[in-house]
């Protein structure tokens, strides 16, 4: 189960939210608020084994994940903004 964690923090004028998705394509993300609810999903497909190749460790995780946070009271819908880099 692919589960990415998360850094929420508060500035001056935001609330940033922060997240380690390495491998996840923009097409694969989905951020959604609805009421005071912040959603967060998506999916990390896992890579194709040649089967030519030894492997002696796989440990990265693949699979979809959702996180869900409240927002505070008085958040500002219009300015929500949402990078992915």
């Amino acid at each position: 189960m692919f589960a990415p964690k998360f850094d929420v923090r508060e500035s001056a004028d935001s609330y940033v939210f922060t997240a380690d998705l390495p491998g996840i394509k923009e097409d694969d993300l989905d951020i959604s608020v609805t009421g005071n609810r912040l959603t967060v999903s998506g999916r990390r497909e896992e890579e194709k084994n040649q089967e030519d190749d030894r492997y002696y460790a796989i440990e990265r995780s693949y699979g979809s994940f959702s996180r869900s946070f409240t927002l505070p009271e008085g958040y500002d819908l219009d300015n929500i903004d949402a990078e992915l880099y």
